[in-house]
Order: C-alpha cells, then sequence, then structure tokens
C-alpha cells in the first residue's frame, strides 16, 4: 500500500484489511440501530397522541349516563338533537332545547328541540374509549388547529436545534451528541406524559424535540462513517430501516394502549438505557482521524480486526500517523476555497460558511435543502394524511403506511448498489407525485384505493429519502458532513412543519393535501438535474474535493 494514493483509497484499504463487514459491524449496526428504533417512536407519537378524534355533542337531556366515556356514540334521535350536512353530524353544535323541561327520562323526540336555534357544545361524546390531547386538554371546534400545532412544534424544535446538533458532532464526536441527545429525549420526553394542561405539553414537545434530534442523522453519519465504499449503502440501509421498524412497534403498542399518557412512558423509558452504548459503541474513526485522535483510531481499528479475525499490520498504522497527525500537517488560509489538508477545527462556523464562496456548492446546498423539504413535507404528511381517510381505522391505516418502509428501504439496497443516484431520485419523487396526486380523483366511499395510493406513494417518498441521505452525505466533505446533513435536515423540518396543517386543510378543502404533496415532489424531481453525480465515488474529505465531484 503506497502512502501517495488519495486518503480514501488508503482508508478504505484499511478498513478491508481489518474486515469490511464481520461480526463487529453486525454488532455494532445493532446497538447503533436501537436509539434510532426509540427514537422514530418519538418523532411520530404525537400522530396519535394528538390526532382528531371522531366526537359530537353530549345532548344533556339524552345522554343521560353521568359518564361521558360510557354513552354510546350513535343514537336513533341524533338527527332531532344535533344537525346534519350531506349526511355529516356537526360535531360542535346541537339543537336548542324548547324549555328546560322538555326532555324527560331520555325521550328525545324532534319535537323536544328547536332546530331553528343552534347552541354550542359544552361536553362531547367520542366514538372510542381513547384518551389524547383532544379528550384531555378539551382541544375541540375552534381549537383543534392546537392539534396540529403539537407536530409543527416538534418540527420547530429540531429545525432550531439540527444545525448545532451538527456542529456539535463535527466538534465533539457523533457518538457523545447521539447518546446525550436520546437520554435528555427521554427524560423530557416521560416529564411529558405528566403534563397537567395543554401549554406545558406543548412546551416539553419543542424541548424534546430539540435535544432528541441529534440521535438518527448522528447514528446515520457514524455508521456510514465505519464502512468502505462498498459497504456504504448496507450500513445506510440498516440505519434507514430501523426508523421504520421503530414506528411499527409504536403502532402496535398504540393499539392496545388508549391512553396517551401511558403510550408516552412505554415509549421513552427504553431510551433511558441507551447510555450503555457509551461503553460499547466506538467513535467515528473517519472522524477521530481528521480531528488528529490518531491512537484512539488505532486502537479502535485494532479492535475491529481483533473481533473479525483479521490483524492491523504496521504499515497501515504508519501510513494513519503520517498523514492524519494534527501537528504534521501544513494548515494553510482556512478560506482558501481549494485547500487540500483539513484543518484542526473542523467543525468551525466559518468553515461552514466557505461553501456560499463558491458558486456550485452554493447551488448544491440549495437544491439539496429544497428536497429535504419536499420529503419531509410528503414523508410526515402522508403519514397523517393515512390517519385521516374516512371510512378507515386509523391504527390499521397508519400501520400500513409506515411498514411498506421497511421493504422499500430493502429494495432501495441492491438498486442503489447499481443505478445511478440522479436517475434513482428523479424516479422515485415522480411515483411518489403521481401516486399521491391520484388519491384526489377517488370517490370518498372507496377508501381502499385511497390506502393503496398511499401506500405506493410512501414506499416512494421513503425510496427517496433513503436515497437523500445517502446521497446528501457522499457529496460534502468530512468536516462538514454532519453540518451539512442537519443543515439540510434543518431546513426540510419546514415541510414538515407544514404537514400537519396541510392535512387538516383537506377537512375543507377535500383533496388539497394530495395536491400540495405531489407539487413539492413534482418540483424537487426537477431539481436533481442540479445534483453532481456520486454514484461510486469516493467520499470527499475536502472542499477542494467536493467540489471536482
Amino acid at each position: 500500500m503506497s502512502a501517495d494514493t488519495n486518503d480514501d483509497t488508503n482508508l478504505d484499504a484499511i478498513f478491508r484489511e481489518v474486515g469490511e463487514f464481520g461480526r463487529y459491524h453486525i454488532f455494532i449496526y445493532l446497538l447503533i440501530s436501537i436509539p434510532n428504533i426509540i427514537s422514530s417512536a418519538t418523532f411520530v407519537n404525537y400522530m396519535i397522541s394528538a390526532t382528531t378524534l371522531e366526537y359530537r355533542c353530549r345532548v344533556p337531556e339524552c345522554d343521560v349516563s353521568g359518564n361521558n366515556r360510557d354513552i354510546p356514540f350513535d343514537q336513533p334521535w341524533l338527527e332531532n338533537a344535533i344537525p346534519f350536512t350531506q349526511n355529516k353530524i356537526d360535531r360542535c353544535h346541537r339543537y336548542a332545547p324548547r324549555n328546560s323541561t322538555a326532555a324527560v327520562n331520555g325521550q328525545c323526540h324532534a319535537h323536544l328541540f328547536d332546530t331553528a336555534k343552534l347552541i354550542e357544545c359544552s361536553e362531547y361524546v367520542y366514538t372510542s374509549d381513547e384518551k389524547n390531547v383532544q379528550t384531555e386538554f378539551n382541544t375541540h371546534c375552534g381549537e383543534t388547529y392546537k392539534l396540529a400545532l403539537v407536530g409543527t412544534i416538534s418540527s420547530v424544535g429540531r429545525f432550531v436545534f439540527l444545525p448545532f446538533s451538527g456542529l456539535l458532532a463535527d466538534k465533539y464526536g457523533r457518538l457523545k451528541v447521539v447518546i446525550i441527545g436520546m437520554t435528555f429525549c427521554s427524560l423530557i420526553g416521560l416529564l411529558k406524559s405528566f403534563s397537567v394542561n395543554y401549554l406545558m405539553y406543548l412546551t416539553l414537545e419543542f424541548f424534546e424535540a430539540c435535544v432528541g434530534t441529534s440521535t438518527y442523522a448522528g447514528s446515520f453519519v457514524l455508521g456510514i462513517e465505519l464502512l468502505t465504499t462498498r459497504y456504504r449503502v448496507l450500513g445506510s440501509t440498516i440505519i434507514s430501516i430501523s426508523h421504520p421498524i421503530g414506528e411499527v412497534i409504536f403502532g402496535l403498542i398504540a393499539m392496545h394502549i388508549h391512553d396517551f399518557k401511558h403510550l408516552l412512558r412505554i415509549t421513552y423509558i427504553p431510551g433511558l438505557f441507551v447510555f450503555i452504548n457509551f461503553f460499547l459503541v466506538p467513535e467515528s474513526i473517519r472522524w477521530l482521524l481528521v480531528t488528529g485522535r490518531v491512537d484512539r483510531a488505532v486502537k479502535n481499528l485494532k479492535t475491529i480486526a481483533r473481533v473479525n479475525g483479521k490483524q492491523l499490520s504496521e504499515t497501515s498504522v504508519e501510513l494513519l500517523q503520517s498523514k492524519y497527525k494534527i501537528e504534521q500537517k501544513v494548515i494553510r488560509n482556512k478560506y482558501d476555497l481549494d485547500q487540500s489538508v483539513k484543518v484542526e477545527e473542523t467543525a468551525a462556523p466559518e468553515t461552514f460558511c466557505m461553501i456560499f464562496k463558491s458558486k456550485t456548492l452554493c447551488v448544491r446546498f440549495i437544491v439539496c435543502s429544497y428536497q429535504w423539504v419536499a420529503c419531509c413535507f410528503y414523508y410526515y404528511g402522508i403519514s397523517l394524511y393515512a390517519t385521516h381517510i374516512p371510512g378507515t381505522n386509523r391504527y390499521v391505516s397508519f400501520l400500513i403506511v409506515v411498514s411498506v418502509e421497511i421493504p422499500s428501504i430493502l429494495i432501495a439496497l441492491p438498486l442503489v448498489n447499481r443505478t445511478r443516484r440522479r436517475i434513482l431520485l428523479f424516479s422515485t419523487l415522480l411515483v411518489a407525485a403521481i401516486s399521491i396526486l391520484a388519491t384526489s380523483f377517488v370517490p370518498e366511499e372507496h377508501s381502499v384505493i385511497t390506502v393503496i395510493f398511499s401506500l405506493i406513494g410512501k414506499g416512494s417518498i421513503t425510496f427517496s429519502f433513503t436515497l437523500l441521505y445517502v446521497f446528501t452525505a457522499e457529496q460534502w466533505p468530512t468536516n462538514l458532513r454532519t453540518t451539512i446533513m442537519n443543515s439540510c435536515s434543518m431546513i426540510g423540518r419546514t415541510g414538515s412543519m407544514i404537514a400537519p396543517f396541510a392535512v387538516i386543510l383537506g377537512s375543507q378543502y377535500g383533496s388539497l393535501p394530495a395536491l400540495l404533496f405531489g407539487a413539492s415532489a413534482i418540483i424537487a424531481a426537477i431539481m436533481v438535474i442540479f445534483n453532481p453525480e456520486t454514484y461510486s465515488k469516493k467520499l470527499p474529505d475536502t472542499i477542494k474535493e467536493a467540489k471536482q465531484i
């Protein structure tokens, strides 16, 4: 192995020497996946805990039970007491009784109510025994927007903190940020389950999202930086598939735990044990080398080699020491866009700003950012959309739509390994757009067809999102990779912020959510022409290498 070959080729050769994907890697990827499984449930818990339930006014003259939960939703006299519009019950008003003694002993004939006079509901009856944000904090009728605000605030929290978590991960290491973030996310999530009012719940939702946002992106970068180019897609697929697995587990638990506070506690308690990974998972070897921690990187490589039944040669150790020792680097002007050396302060904000001095990198960043916005908007929006399809069980619809992510990610593995990134991203975004647009032409009574189109759309956007993680990481240098990934993800959160409100618009404007999701995906597909092709190319370590892709 000669020292004059490029750094990434040398490092890939060393990774092959200690075993590309052996027993050690399988064990580490299992450990990395656990916090991702837990984190995915924290991402989507608002889709169940803050969803809109079917409800109607309680009519005290007729609904004689003392407990609203014991009152049947459907009654033969409903049309006498509550107005209907196009066979849909008015959830917020009822007819005024003609006098205070109009109804006696639950007798609810039509002549007992004044159909010319409506009054607002003061109590509500539900179709199920569920307890969620709506039932416990009284967010009905004119306050339904508060339910969508929970999902939006969660996205705002991730938006605010993502760039900071990226900077921290690039400066202090991927592993520390992932584990500390997951631990505090779990603590705040548990506290959230004891909320006594809506404001407390919303505030804790924000802070939980802030500290928990680093888990997935950090784990993703930690995982792919452990592998050679040959196994990069396999690694990203394993990490990606942990996300829908967590969603499916959460959905199955939610089907049986109908009190959202108990559901939250079951979801967050496992996250408190993730700190064990501090003692079992190694820090990114690439990050250790780039930041000058060569001795620690060599120690980790020797551990990998031992577990995989391999051996790290002294030649490789000497090569790493000569290439990456900080004191041996000749540091040129940090603001020179064409510098080929790595600088010690890899996560400095001024290093990030250097990309805006290059037209090529600036355009690339804008394109990546919008593609993240479109994917986040569609990805989270369609999961919410599935829980609001008329005539379906929302738990079943949710499980179907999130389950399709698993085969989508598995299909992505062989295709991404054999096909150019730009072709795949364009194709899957286009299929996602066509599928969701098709739902706007399906009559409401054919809910199964709507679910099928939603299934195709979610599968396609999952493929796009999985590819986008790999594609984005491959376009940027090591000392900015996590920062750029988290910055794009941060900007992408604007899409997930507005997704809950887009779904709510569907109750008023029918197919508008489908049109919005479809249009955003089409624009993202067209913008693929501005992405560089990274298929079969090495991960860039410097800004100069990133420009030359």
